[in-house]
C-alpha cells in the first residue's frame, strides 16, 4: 500500500560518492509546500540562456497549492520556458493511487532552443 503524508518530500543532489545537499520541503516556508527540480543543482545558480527554475517556481506560486492535480502540474510543465525545443516528454506520478502517466511533449511555433 502506498502512503502519502504532507512535508514529505526531498531533492538528493549527489556527487558520484557522496550525498552533497538535501533539499527538503519546508511547511515554514509560504512556497516551502512544493520543490522545483530543473536540470540545475539547487545550490548553483542556472545558465542564463536556459533558465527554467524561475518561471518553474512562477508557475508553481500561481497555481497555488489547492490546485495542485495532473492537469495543473501538466500545466505548469507545458507552460513557456519550462516547456522548450528540446522537452521529449513529461512524466507525472500520483503516490496516492499509484497513478503514472508519461506525455510525449512538443513545442510547436515560439518555443526556447533549450
Amino acid at each position: 500500500m502506498l502512503y502519502h503524508y504532507i512535508f514529505q518530500g526531498v531533492i538528493i543532489t549527489r556527487s558520484l560518492n557522496a550525498t552533497d545537499l538535501l533539499t527538503e520541503l519546508n511547511p515554514a516556508d509560504p512556497n516551502g509546500w512544493y520543490l522545483l527540480e530543473t536540470n540545475y543543482d539547487q545550490d548553483k545558480p542556472v545558465l542564463y540562456l536556459d533558465d527554467r527554475r524561475t518561471p518553474g517556481n512562477h508557475c508553481m506560486q500561481k497555481l497555488g497549492q489547492k490546485n495542485v492535480n495532473f492537469q495543473g502540474i501538466f500545466n505548469v510543465l507545458s507552460s513557456r520556458t519550462n516547456l522548450n525545443k528540446l522537452t521529449t516528454y513529461t512524466v507525472l506520478m500520483q503516490v496516492e493511487n499509484g497513478r503514472f502517466e508519461t506525455i510525449m511533449q512538443g513545442c510547436p511555433g515560439y518555443c526556447w532552443p533549450f
